[in-house]
């Protein structure tokens, strides 16, 4: 029973499929959302392209994908597009429906409300979006490990890494910034902007991916494999398996508990913003009800 209960917990099974496709506030047009989106997607996929750029100057070949800010920043590249599809299926379909809707002839559908009217707002029916099971799994799978790992990861760059590395000269710089705080930025973006569910149970898949990126890491060290840019034995600096292990372990505790920490803070903000946008569609309500108590039915004389 404990076993089924944790993997229920863990489960990335989501029916309500409009929390990976709309906005999480209902007066931001459903187009503009889509539109946001998109630009997150080409600008992060724009960076992965312009990576293999900076590795040909290296001279790494594939080394880039040794370093965690790499795959972080892949995995929310992954998200973003992700993200951007399952809106536009989400806007296609709408549109797909209008069209075949019957029309009142006042520009309104016959079903429940106008298409982009007052009472909708673009978001009618609800019940009717629908995307890929796996599409949406992946998405909340990469959402919830980019937005644990991207703060993070801007946190140790900008804090102890930023003047080790020579991606500060003139032409790099645009992808020192592009991998080491775009992501961070973009997931705090979803994270106020977009309704997908941020549960305190799937900290364990970026600590999952932690482990695994640990024991990647100390495999490659080991072997006797060199860093891509620095030709040292470490990836990073406080990850020295071979000379400093007591050091490994310390600053493994301490980036644990950071991340926990971070996801700790990114799950009250969650929670914040779903109370705050409660609050405002309950007092939108009651402002319309009010407006159409003091208006009252409207009457017609025939002269």
């Amino acid at each position: 029973m404990i076993v089924c209960g944790c993997c229920k917990r863990l489960s990335l099974q989501h029916d309500n499929h409009k929390d990976f496709c709309l906005p999480q506030w209902r007066f931001t047009p459903l187009p503009v959302f889509l539109i946001f989106r998109i630009i997150e997607a080409v600008v992060l996929t724009a960076g992965f392209f312009y990576g293999f750029v900076i590795s040909a100057q290296y001279n790494m070949g594939l080394g880039q994908f040794v370093y965690l800010t790499i795959w972080t920043y892949n995995i929310a590249t992954v998200f973003h597009i992700s993200a951007a599809v399952c809106t536009f299926t989400a806007y296609w379909q709408r549109i797909k429906r209008r069209v075949s809707r019957p029309d009142d002839g006042n520009g309104n559908s016959t079903e429940n409300g106008s298409w982009f009217g007052k009472e909708t707002n673009g978001y009618e029916p609800l019940n009717r979006i629908h995307i890929p099971s796996w599409l949406a799994k992946m998405t909340w799978f990469c959402f919830h490990v980019s937005l644990a790992w991207s703060p993070v990861v801007a946190i140790v760059y900008w804090s102890f890494l930023h003047g080790y590395l020579d991606l500060n000269s003139k032409g790099k710089i645009f992808y020192n910034i592009q991998i080491h705080a775009v992501p961070g930025a973009t997931m705090i973006m979803e994270l106020i902007l977009s309704p997908v569910p941020v549960k305190m149970a799937h900290f364990f898949y970026p600590y999952l991916i932690g482990i695994i990126y640990v024991v990647f890491n100390l495999i490659y060290c080991l072997s006797g494999a060199l860093d891509p840019i620095t030709g040292e034995n470490e990836i990073y600096i406080f990850l020295d398996w071979i000379d400093e292990p007591m050091m490994c372990l310390l600053s493994l505790l301490v980036i644990s508990v950071a991340l926990i920490f971070v996801y700790c803070v990114l799950v009250v903000i969650n929670v914040a913003k779903l109370k705050f946008s409660q609050w405002i569609d309950s007092h939108r309500v009651e402002v319309e009800n009010q407006e159409e108590m003091e208006i009252g039915p409207s009457t017609t004389n025939d002269v």
